[in-house]
């Protein structure tokens, strides 16, 4: 049985906008309100929340500004900026520093990614990235 991959008509063009997201990972979560431009740029804003072994809680909130581009059902891009607006690590605030310049450069000095797109519609996308991880999110209506 052949199962038929999705299509798209043009996905540049139907990401366009605001999405806000939940990302789903074993090892961490989060919410995120991403935009797409139309100039390549993207630019996240969210909250993510990771266990990390047993012994450390690391909770982040900011903002992450990269590039992005699709191509055949793939979103490449990087990371190029990270602002953080809070890092708690075991619930001790460490938001500003050298501890959260450090988390903000390991960010943005990720390797480029390539992720697949499994759904995207004039409401939803689902992003799976590299490691499988999924992002499901949902087109922003306003407030």
């Amino acid at each position: 049985m052949t199962v038929a991959q999705p299509t798209f008509a043009d996905q540049s063009v139907d990401i366009l906008g605001t999405w806000d997201c939940i990302v789903h990972d074993p090892e961490f979560g989060g919410t995120e309100t991403t935009t797409y431009y139309s100039d390549g740029t993207v630019v996240s804003i969210g909250e993510i929340t990771a266990q990390l072994d047993t012994y450390m809680k690391v909770e982040v909130s900011g903002a992450v500004t990269g590039t992005w581009q699709i191509e055949n059902g793939i979103m490449s891009g990087s990371l190029t900026r990270m602002e953080i607006s809070m890092l708690l690590l075991n619930g001790n605030d460490h938001t500003r520093g050298p501890i959260a310049d450090s988390f903000a450069k390991s960010i943005t000095s990720l390797p480029p990614f390539d992720d697949t797109i499994m759904l995207l519609d004039s409401a939803n996308l689902t992003i799976r990235d590299e490691d499988g991880s999924m992002t499901e999110c949902t087109r922003f209506v306003g407030s």
